[in-house]
């Protein structure tokens, strides 16, 4: 099975918050070490290539309850997500964004 860099990045992700080593983790997903680790290096290799996208982020000082949710903005769309949504999730989520 080929895969896209993006899987990648979300496998290479999986396996460092797992409690598995990386021989454990590959043969539970059925991935070669040797592949693991080839692009492992290619992809942290290509980083510097890349021109990273960036958005803007305010801080807000006013004293608020604690969040109940987490609200992603994107133009005219709002998204409500629990407060128990996965980060690698959400991670994986804001990296497709257009």
């Amino acid at each position: 099975m080929r895969r896209s860099h993006e899987q990648w990045l979300v496998l290479f992700q999986q396996q460092e918050e797992s409690a598995l080593s990386v021989a454990e983790f590959c043969q539970l997903n059925k991935l070669s070490t040797s592949n693991y680790y080839h692009w492992r290096a290619e992809l942290k290799a290509s980083k510097g290539n890349v021109t990273p996208t960036f958005i803007q982020a305010t801080i807000e000082t006013q004293q608020r309850e604690p969040a109940s949710r987490i609200e992603l903005r994107l133009t005219s769309q709002t998204l409500f997500l629990p407060t128990t949504t996965s980060p690698a999730w959400l991670a994986d989520l804001i990296q497709k964004l257009p």
